[in-house]
C-alpha cells in the first residue's frame, strides 16, 4: 500500500526472476515501481530460465487483489525455455486495478505479456513502448506476444512486436493458426474499452492482432503477418456483435502460416454491431499464396452490421475483396475507397450514400 521503488542497476545481469509479486501501491498517481537506475543505456537484464519473469497469483500469502503496480525499463529473457512449461514475461493472474508495463523488453516466453481470465477481473491495464519478441510454444494453443482476457480499460500503445508465435531454432515451435502477435479475448473472458494504438506488429505466426471484443485500433503498422488484423470474430456475451473503430492503419506484405496453411490476408471483419474503417492502407504483398486484402465475413456471431468503409486504399495486394455470407451482412457502406482488387461474386452494392446511414459507436467513444 505504499509507493515504494525497487530499482535494479542498468547494465547488470541477474540469473533469476523477480518471481511472485504481492505488493501494490497507494493510487494511480503513487504506484509501487519496479525499475532501474544508473548511467548505462542497457536495461537491467533478468535471465529467468524457464520461469515467469514476474507474476501474481492466489496463494503463497498473496492478498486478494494487487493494485497500482508499474514495471518500467527492464529486460526479461526466458534464456533456457525450450517449450516445457508455460512461462510468461509478465503473468498477471490476480484481480487488479492499475498495471503499467512500459519500456521493457521481453524475449522468448510462451506468452511474453499475459493477463489471463483467471480469478477476478482486471482494470486499467497499460502496455506501452515495450519490445515484445520471439514468444513460442511447442504444444497447445498458446504462443503469443500479448494475451489479454477478463480486463476493462486496456491500452496497448507504441510497442514493437516481432516474430511472436514460432521459433525455427526450437523443434516443434512451429507457427499455427492459434498463435498471434496480440490476442484480445472475447466470450466469457471478454475485454472492454480496448485501444491498440501506434504499434509495429511484424512477422506473427498467424494474426498480428485479434481484436475479438472490438475497440479502437489506430495508427498501427502491420508488417508481414499471415493475417494482419481481425476485427471482431467468434461469439461474445452481448447480443448483436461488437463495436470497432479502425483508423489510419497500414498493412504491408503478408506470408503463409505454414506451407499447408496458406494466407496473405490483410483485414478480417466478423461479428460486428457497428464499425467504421477509415483511412487504412493494405498494400504491397510479396508473400502469402492465398491473398485476400479485406474480408467482410457474415458467418460468425451476429454477422456484420452497420459497417462503414471510408477512404481506405488497397493497392498491389492481389486476390479479391471478399464478402462472405451476404445474407448476414446489413448496412455495409463503401464510400470513397480506392481498391485496385476485384470483389468476390458474393457482392454487396456499394452505391449507397454514406449520409443515408450514421454509425454512432457510442458504447466506447
Amino acid at each position: 500500500g505504499f509507493p515504494d521503488w525497487l530499482s535494479l542497476r542498468k547494465g547488470d545481469t541477474w540469473n533469476e526472476s523477480i518471481g511472485q509479486w504481492k505488493c501494490g501501491g497507494r493510487s494511480p498517481m503513487e504506484p509501487i515501481l519496479i525499475s532501474s537506475y544508473g548511467p548505462s543505456n542497457e536495461r537491467p537484464k533478468l535471465l529467468t530460465g524457464s520461469s515467469n519473469g514476474i507474476f501474481t497469483s492466489n496463494g503463497g500469502g498473496s492478498p486478494a487483489s494487487i493494485n497500482h503496480v508499474a514495471v518500467v525499463g527492464l529486460d526479461f529473457f526466458a534464456n533456457t525455455y525450450t517449450g516445457s512449461g508455460e512461462p510468461g514475461g509478465v503473468s498477471w493472474l490476480i484481480g487488479s486495478q492499475g498495471l503499467l508495463v512500459e519500456d521493457c523488453k521481453f524475449t522468448g516466453y510462451t506468452v511474453n505479456l499475459v493477463v489471463p481470465g483467471a480469478y477476478n477481473r482486471k482494470k486499467d491495464i497499460q502496455f506501452r513502448r515495450n519490445v515484445i519478441i520471439g514468444a513460442f510454444a511447442t504444444a497447445g494453443t498458446v504462443g503469443h506476444g500479448i494475451y489479454i482476457a477478463n480486463c476493462d480499460n486496456v491500452l496497448i500503445e507504441e510497442n514493437v512486436l516481432d516474430h511472436n508465435g514460432w521459433n525455427p531454432l526450437v523443434d516443434g515451435a512451429v507457427a499455427s493458426i492459434f498463435r498471434h502477435g496480440i490476442y484480445v479475448q472475447s466470450g466469457s473472458g471478454t475485454c472492454t474499452k480496448v485501444t491498440v494504438r501506434r504499434n509495429i506488429i511484424a512477422n506473427s505466426a498467424s494474426h498480428g492482432l485479434q481484436l475479438r471484443p472490438g475497440g479502437v485500433v489506430e495508427d498501427n503498422l502491420f508488417l508481414r503477418n499471415s493475417i494482419a488484423l481481425l476485427l471482431g470474430g467468434g461469439n461474445e456475451p452481448n447480443p448483436g456483435g461488437v463495436d470497432v473503430l479502425c483508423l489510419n492503419n497500414v498493412v504491408l506484405d503478408g506470408k503463409n502460416i505454414t506451407s499447408s496453411e496458406l494466407r496473405g490476408w490483410g483485414v478480417q471483419i466478423q461479428n460486428i454491431r457497428e464499425g467504421i474503417l477509415r483511412n487504412n492502407i493494405v498494400a504491397h504483398r510479396t508473400g502469402g499464396d492465398f491473398p485476400i486484402p479485406m474480408q467482410v465475413d457474415g458467418r460468425l456471431g451476429s454477422g456484420v452490421n452497420n459497417l462503414a468503409l471510408q477512404r481506405n486504399i488497397i493497392h498491389n495486394w492481389g486476390g479479391e475483396f471478399s464478402i462472405t455470407q451476404a445474407d448476414r451482412i446489413t448496412n455495409l457502406i463503401r464510400t470513397k475507397n480506392s481498391f485496385d482488387a476485384g470483389a468476390s461474386t458474393d457482392y454487396i452494392d456499394s452505391t449507397r450514400n454514406i449520409s443515408a446511414y450514421s454509425v454512432s459507436l457510442a458504447n466506447f467513444l
